[in-house]
């Protein structure tokens, strides 16, 4: 405990230092609200800083993706239009072989058709070196005279 004595000279000390310490606390006081004020406000402008950059970067990714998702749509619309081309012209070419085909065959028959007429004029009219009154008529009917 503390005794009278040291209590009476503490007293005495406060009296008599009573604006010092006073004074002090106040410029302690002060300098505590000046360091606050100040990180508050460095605080706040760092703070405002990164939300304006995160913001920024925000927009670019936003505007990246935008960009990524119109370019995969622009190819498939040009795939889907090639692919649709392609189909037209597979059923086209598949048209086509397909009269190709019906026409060989169209040409091989009139062709064995005019061999075997041929062969026959050729004895009806019982020479070779030229044309005779059949192979005549039956080179007016091949070229449709």
């Amino acid at each position: 405990m503390i005794s009278n004595l040291t209590w009476q000279l503490i007293k005495s000390a406060l009296k008599q230092y009573q604006g010092a310490i006073i004074g002090g606390l106040i410029a302690v006081l002060c300098g505590g609200a000046i360091g606050w004020f100040v990180h508050e406000r460095i605080s706040q402008k760092v703070i405002h800083d990164l939300n304006a950059e995160l913001r920024q970067k925000d927009r670019a990714i936003v505007r990246c993706e935008t960009e990524r998702r119109d370019a995969a749509e622009r190819h498939i619309v040009a795939l889907q239009q090639a692919i649709k081309k392609l189909t037209a012209e597979q059923q086209r070419t598949q048209h086509l072989e397909k009269s190709l085909h019906q026409t060989q065959a169209q040409l091989s028959q009139t062709q064995q058709q005019l061999k075997g007429r041929i062969d026959e004029a050729v004895q009806r009219d019982g020479h070779t070196e030229c044309f005779g009154a059949h192979s005549l008529q039956l080179y007016n009917d091949a070229l449709g005279y």
